[in-house]
């Protein structure tokens, strides 16, 4: 970014912004990154460390992503065609791969395995996708309403697997299946500030409530019978206390690196939980 930071994207529409530290690494304030380290290497690549998740991503000067390590040291390697677009996704030791293709338009068209199968994707002329055929050769149809929400599913078979309602906010209000069955949600963002109510009527007609903080962390559950639990976090988005609706609390504590450590039983029994110098489990 211009002003120095570096923007992270896990999706089209989610993504990150580090800021550099004194130390010279790049840091987030958002609780959902508060472990990760950020650091830009001689070469203008970047290294992300994302110790929670256990997970380590290496991406070019491009920004491209293109090897990602997991806590066993498993590698997948990522490269790309001349447009930038991802092209093939390979597992070195094995030398299994994917390749993919892209139409004329740019949309991802075709996905292919060392075997040869294919998965194909196909768009309407607005660029929404509207089939998949898969390496057997069956395709899954879907539609659209005039305002690009996905409307319908339909199997290779011609049943209908899902069909959607919205409302005027572009959120899902009902959801029928293949038998015509129904869920329902309602949304609620305004009678309790700083918090969002969910409720979702699923289609044995039981209801159950869902309230939501503003980081989209859940603080309450109320299930068909009206029994709640409760939950807590810290100031880094961490879980700390677990309430069921009898009253019984667990609760939680963690280390510097986000490692849960100890867990506490409403009779106050604990659990230790140890980890090595790389984060993985040792003993409990």
């Amino acid at each position: 970014m211009d002003n120095g930071d570096v923007k992270v994207n896990w999706t089209t529409n989610r993504y990150n912004i580090f800021t550099r530290n004194a130390d010279g690494q790049f840091e987030s304030p958002h609780s959902a990154c508060q472990f990760d380290t950020l650091v830009k290497n001689a070469d203008g690549s970047f290294t992300l460390e994302r110790k929670k998740q256990q997970v380590v991503y290496q991406f070019n000067a491009n920004g491209q992503l293109v090897a990602q390590a997991n806590r066993q040291g498993q590698f997948l390697n990522f490269s790309y065609d001349n447009a930038g677009r991802l092209a093939q996704v390979t597992e070195p030791v094995s030398g299994v791969f994917l390749n993919y293709a892209y139409n004329s338009a740019g949309f991802l068209e075709r996905v292919t395995d060392p075997l040869g199968r294919q998965v194909t994707l196909g768009y309407d002329d607005r660029g929404r996708l509207t089939t998949v055929t898969d390496a057997a050769g069956q395709t899954t149809t879907y539609t659209y309403n005039n305002r690009g929400q996905i409307l319908t599913g339909t199997n290779a078979d011609g049943v209908q697997r899902f069909s959607n309602t919205f409302d005027d906010d572009h959120r899902v209000i009902a959801q029928a299946d293949s038998l015509g069955q129904l869920s329902q949600l309602s949304y609620d963002f305004e009678s309790q500030p700083g918090k969002r109510i969910t409720t979702l009527t699923n289609r044995l007609d039981e209801t159950r409530v869902y309230t939501f903080d503003e980081h989209h962390k859940l603080l309450k559950l109320t299930n068909e019978l009206g029994h709640s639990a409760v939950y807590t976090y810290n100031a880094k988005g961490q879980r700390t206390s677990a309430t069921d609706a009898k009253g019984n609390t667990h609760s939680f504590d963690y280390d510097a690196n986000g490692n849960l450590t100890t867990i506490t039983d409403a009779a106050q029994h604990q659990t230790q939980l140890a980890y090595d110098d790389h984060n993985n489990l040792r003993s409990h």
